[in-house]
C-alpha cells in the first residue's frame, strides 16, 4: 500500500499571513501626504477587506506658493479616491482637515459614499494652519460633504458622531443630521453650530435619534440657544432618555431670553404607565444623570435649570448665580453638586457667596464638592 503524504505547510503558511494581515491592516492611517499612500491604493483590493478603523488625514503643507502642484494633488486624490472605493468594512473613522483651506478632492468626494456606508464611530476634526487663526462663520464644504454622505449612507448604523469643526456646518448639514441618523448614542458638536443654525435648532420637530441618544454635547456653539436646547430636551423631541448633557460656552448675545416654544414642566411620577388616561397632559419625566453648564448666563441658567437631574458640574460660573439657581428651586432632583474650587483671593462678598452656597446645598440635602474642571476651554473664543 501506498501513502501520499501531503505536507500542510504551505497551506498553515498562507493562513497566518491572512491572519496577520487582517490584524496588520485592521487600524489604517492614510495621509493625503504620505509616502505610502501610493503602495496602499496599490493593494487596497487586498487589504480593503480587513480595516475596521480608519484614520484618514488630509492636512497638507501649505506654506509653500505651489504646494498642489508639488503634491502631485490630482494624482493623490485619484489614488486616495481607488483606495477608498475598496475599504468596504469600516465601522470607525476619524477625519482630519484644514478648516480655511479648499483642497480640490473630487474623486475622493465621490468615492466616499462607497467607504462611508457602514460606520458607527465617526470623528470629524478640523485645524487651522500654523498662524492663522479662527476664521468665524465660514464653512467648509467638505466637512459638509462629509457630514451629509456620512449620515445618509450609514443613519441606521451610525452610533457616535463627534464634530469639532474650527468654522460652523451649514443648515442643510444639520437638518441631514437631525433627520437621517437615527441610532445615534452619542452627539458632540463643538464649534460646530453657528448662529446660521439657531432658528433651525429652535424649531419644534423630533430628531431621529429621539428614540436612541443618551450623551449630547454643544460645547462653544454660538448658535445653540439655551431655550432651544431646554424645550429639546424637556419635550422629548431631542431625546427621550438622555443621560448627559454637556453645555459649554454657548449661545450669542443677540439671543432672546424666551425660549422658542413652551418648555414641557418636569413632574416627578409614580403612577403606572397602564392606568394613565389615553390623552394625559403632557409632562417630562426624565431624569439627567449628569450634567455640565460651563460659562453660561443667569437667564440661560434659569432655562436649562429647568430640567431635572440627579448630578450636575457648573464651571465659570459665578457662586452668586449658583446660589441663586438653587434658591430658585430649580434644578430639581439635583443629589450632588461640583463646582470649581475658589482660586486666588476671595473678597468678603466672594465669602459670603461661598457660605451662602453650602447653605443652599444643606437646605436642599445636596452634596456639594469643589474639585470641577472646564470641559471646553473654547470660552474665550471670538
Amino acid at each position: 500500500m501506498q501513502y501520499c503524504a501531503i505536507n500542510p505547510f504551505p497551506r498553515v503558511c498562507k493562513s497566518l499571513a491572512t491572519l496577520a494581515e487582517a490584524s496588520v491592516f485592521s487600524s489604517l492611517l492614510v495621509r493625503l501626504e504620505g509616502a505610502n499612500l501610493s503602495g496602499l491604493s496599490t493593494r487596497s483590493s487586498e487589504i480593503g477587506k480587513h480595516v475596521k478603523k480608519l484614520d484618514l488625514d488630509l492636512v497638507v503643507d501649505t506654506s509653500e506658493k505651489d504646494w498642489a502642484e508639488k503634491l502631485q494633488l490630482p494624482q493623490r486624490d485619484q489614488q486616495l479616491a481607488f483606495l477608498l472605493s475598496n475599504l468596504t468594512s469600516i465601522r470607525d473613522i476619524t477625519v482630519h482637515l484644514l478648516c480655511n483651506i479648499s483642497i480640490p478632492l473630487d474623486k475622493t468626494r465621490s468615492a466616499l459614499t462607497s467607504a462611508l456606508g457602514q460606520i458607527q464611530y465617526a470623528s470629524i476634526l478640523e485645524s487651522t494652519e500654523s498662524g492663522v487663526g479662527r476664521t468665524t462663520g465660514t464653512t467648509n464644504l467638505l466637512t459638509d460633504t462629509l457630514i451629509s454622505t456620512l449620515v445618509r449612507c450609514s443613519g441606521e448604523t451610525l452610533l457616535s458622531l463627534s464634530v469639532d469643526s474650527i468654522n460652523c456646518i451649514q443648515p442643510t448639514t444639520f437638518v441631514a443630521v437631525r433627520e437621517h441618523a437615527s441610532q445615534l448614542r452619542a452627539l458632540v458638536f463643538r464649534f460646530s453650530i453657528g448662529v446660521n443654525i439657531r432658528d433651525i435648532l429652535s424649531q419644534q420637530v423630533p430628531w431621529a435619534c429621539r428614540e436612541t441618544l443618551e450623551h449630547l454635547a454643544l460645547h462653544c456653539c454660538r448658535g445653540g440657544h439655551a431655550g432651544a436646547i431646554a424645550c429639546g430636551i424637556s419635550s422629548g423631541l431631542w431625546a427621550k432618555r438622555l443621560k448627559t448633557l454637556e453645555v459649554s460656552a454657548c449661545g450669542d448675545p443677540g439671543d432672546m431670553t424666551e425660549p422658542p416654544y413652551s418648555l414641557v414642566p418636569y413632574e416627578r411620577t409614580n403612577i403606572d404607565r397602564h392606568e394613565v388616561s389615553q390623552d394625559p397632559p403632557q409632562t417630562n419625566t426624565n431624569i439627567l444623570g449628569v450634567v455640565h453648564y460651563e460659562h453660561e448666563s443667569l437667564w440661560e441658567l434659569q432655562l436649562l435649570g429647568r430640567l431635572p437631574v440627579k448630578r450636575a458640574t457648573m464651571t465659570q460660573i459665578p457662586r452668586a448665580t449658583i446660589n441663586e439657581l438653587l434658591e430658585q428651586g430649580l434644578l430639581p432632583e439635583l443629589q450632588q453638586l461640583n463646582i470649581a474650587k475658589p482660586v486666588g483671593h476671595l473678597s468678603p462678598a466672594d465669602i459670603a457667596d461661598n457660605e451662602q452656597f453650602e447653605r443652599n446645598c444643606a437646605r436642599r440635602d445636596i452634596q456639594n464638592y469643589s474639585n470641577a474642571e472646564d470641559v471646553a476651554q473654547c470660552y474665550s473664543s471670538d
